[in-house]
């Protein structure tokens, strides 16, 4: 066992090894995409060489008697890769035994990929996007680019046959505010609708002042480019659209469309549909004041790890919309668990300043540090609405070790930050922590670190700019 346990290392190691070599030719596929039928699939795939910005997408289709696809099948098993002919190295993701119907080479990774159930191809949104958020995007990126179920590209779309330049500048500001690139704020969701031959986009509001939707329609046969009506997700709740149900909810519930309330609750109603767009539903209907989905809500999170992540991280997202305050004891059991502390973080802070008085006991119980972290990442989120809980945060600092927990002294000084000018009775209580963070940070940085994976300067260092940030802001 051993033996064969040390041959495994030794091939991945090599395999690892050859594929950092830059000029290597071959690609490896990276992720899936599938339409809800599960007929037709996305492979994507990468070069070897890290510095290749190129994708490549095969569209194939489940082998007639197969299972359906699963995104999380690696096909590393019995299945194999299905590989080129011309080039071994080249894996495509694609299940041995299906059929591949085509191949495309794209520039650039894309956002999203919306996948035609009835094999008319597929569509790739947002080709600018990337993992690079500092990379400058080359001008007249595509944002839609149309493929045919051969691979042939169809149609290419870019921002400024979407939106006119009034649009185009909102966004810029958009992008500005977030830190972000023009081209990777436009896009919020969209699906193929097969029976009109139409790719509908989902677009964000380039208006700051809003934040409804706006649709766009293009035509997959002559490229025509039209504006939508958010009628159109209506009517694909209305007609049970698996592609379109979890964008089309969301559309319907921010324009509070008269008869989202009887097609959201048939959604929620209809258990052969997945959990996730029941819980899309259960959102939906929370947001015009239907609470039919507290009881999905609630089960999912108590279900857990024993249930599937993504539903379980979704239900959690929806609690504070669908539940209200009393989705605070759920999320509280939750901060135990540090694998989702920045996402049960976020959903306390969405409940509001109701929840404050919660999130300063979890501060003052310091035998449970996981809870504590995350209580303070919340007054964080929530910022000078959450003022009551300066004392709690000031006599957690004075309990603080600067040497032993950087994590809680930076987390209640960026919290204190957040807070601003209302947080000015905890000053005494920074200053005297400066010091402290100050001493701890010169004595590392003589020591210097014990290995390539000792972090304890960084760590020192930015306690120390975060305390001190965070005097800045409250006022010396």
């Amino acid at each position: 066992m051993l033996k064969r346990f040390e041959l495994l290392l030794a091939i991945a190691a090599l395999r690892l090894a050859s594929r950092a070599t830059a000029d290597e030719p071959g690609w490896e596929w990276r992720s899936r995409s599938i339409e809800p039928t599960g007929r037709y699939y996305v492979a994507m795939s990468e070069p070897h060489d890290s510095s290749d910005w190129r994708r490549a997408f095969t569209l194939a289709e489940r082998r007639p008697g197969s299972d359906r696809v699963s995104s999380m099948e690696d096909f590393a098993g019995d299945y194999g890769f299905c590989r080129s002919v011309a080039n071994p190295e080249e894996f495509f993701g694609v299940r041995k035994g299906d059929i591949v119907h085509g191949r495309v080479v794209l520039p650039r990774p894309p956002d999203r990929v919306f996948i035609s159930s009835a094999g008319l191809g597929f569509a790739a949104l947002g080709v600018a996007a990337r993992t690079n958020e500092a990379e400058a995007v080359p001008p007249g990126t595509d944002a839609v680019v149309i493929v045919s179920k051969n691979g042939g590209i169809l149609h290419r779309k870019k921002l400024a046959d979407l939106f006119p330049g009034d649009e185009i500048v909102g966004f810029k500001r958009q992008a500005a505010l977030q830190h972000r690139d023009v081209h990777s704020v436009w896009l919020r969701g969209g699906w193929i609708d097969d029976a009109a031959g139409m790719l509908v986009i989902v677009c964000n509001s380039p208006s700051t002042t809003s934040d409804k939707p706006t649709m766009r329609l293009i035509d997959l046969n002559s490229g025509k480019l039209s504006s939508g009506s958010p009628e159109l997700a209506l009517t694909a709740v209305e007609e049970m659209n698996r592609a379109a149900m979890v964008p089309a909810l969301a559309v319907a519930a921010d324009w509070k469309l008269a008869g989202l309330q009887p097609a959201a609750l048939c959604v929620l109603e209809d258990k052969k549909l997945p959990v996730r767009i029941r819980l899309c539903a259960a959102s939906a209907l929370a947001a015009i004041g239907d609470q039919s989905g507290a009881q999905l809500v609630t089960d999912t999170i108590r279900l857990g790890k024993e249930n599937r992540r993504r539903d379980f991280m979704l239900a959690v997202i929806y609690a504070p919309r669908v539940l209200g305050t009393a989705a605070i004891p759920l999320l509280k059991q939750l901060a135990v668990d540090e694998w989702y502390d920045d996402i049960v973080a976020r959903a306390l802070a969405d409940i509001g300043p109701a929840v404050v008085p919660s999130l300063t006991e979890m501060i003052a119980n310091a035998e449970n540090p996981p809870a504590r972290h995350v209580a303070i990442e919340a007054i964080s989120l929530l910022g000078p609405s959450a003022k009551q809980a300066v004392p709690a945060l000031t006599r957690a600092l004075q309990e603080a070790d600067c040497a032993k927990d950087w994590r809680t002294g930076s987390g209640i000084a960026r919290a204190l930050a957040h807070i601003g000018p209302d947080a000015k009775a905890a000053i005494p209580a920074l200053k005297h922590f400066a010091i402290g963070c100050c001493a701890h940070l010169r004595k590392v940085e003589a020591r210097g670190p014990a290995s390539s994976w000792d972090l304890s300067v960084d760590w020192a260092r930015s306690e120390y700019d975060d305390v001190l940030g965070a005097l800045a802001k409250v006022g010396r």
